[in-house]
């Protein structure tokens, strides 16, 4: 899999204050084999504390530094851990929606509605690299809170081109 972390990151002003282990974590999370496209992570503190040499105690507190930058999330019912906004900072076109909608069907639905409710994070440079996912949410108003969201992602509500050109 294959992902992209746009250069202007080093730049951005929620990153620069960022201890040396909460940027470390923040790209491991971001490029981590057990972050699905959407962003949401299913490694264990231990596991990214032995993928990134960050000791087990000093995870938490990392953790807890990049949740307080609102970058990332945790959803405790779920034990996910969320990068806000990697969706956003991949590529685009059909391919990706699909593989996307796909992600998005097999998490649950307290991750589903996260991801649909994004916007709750501040733009900055990196996201205006590239446009968000347009997302057309189908929900059953009687379903129970247990029940997966339909998310319909079409083929025309992403760019082909993250400058819009298309």
């Amino acid at each position: 899999m294959f992902r992209q972390i746009h250069v202007s990151i080093w730049a951005e002003p929620w990153f620069a204050p960022l201890s040396p282990y909460a940027k470390l974590l923040f790209l491991a999370l971001a490029a981590h084999p057990l972050t699905d496209l959407a962003g949401f992570s299913s490694a264990s503190l231990a596991r990214l504390s032995s993928d990134t040499s960050i000791p087990l105690e000093a995870i938490r507190a990392t953790l807890d530094e990049l949740i307080a930058s609102a970058r990332v999330k945790y959803l405790p019912s779920s034990d996910l851990i969320w990068v806000v906004k990697l969706s956003k900072w991949q590529g685009g076109g059909p391919k990706y929606a699909i593989a996307l909608q796909r992600a998005l069907s097999l998490l649950p639905r307290e991750a589903q509605a996260a991801f649909l409710n994004k916007d709750t994070v501040s733009d900055t440079v990196s996201d205006t690299v590239c446009h968000t996912l347009s997302d057309t949410v189908c929900q059953n108003p009687d379903a129970s809170p247990s029940a997966p969201i339909n998310i319909n992602i079409s083929r025309n509500d992403i760019p082909l081109h993250c400058c819009g050109c298309n």
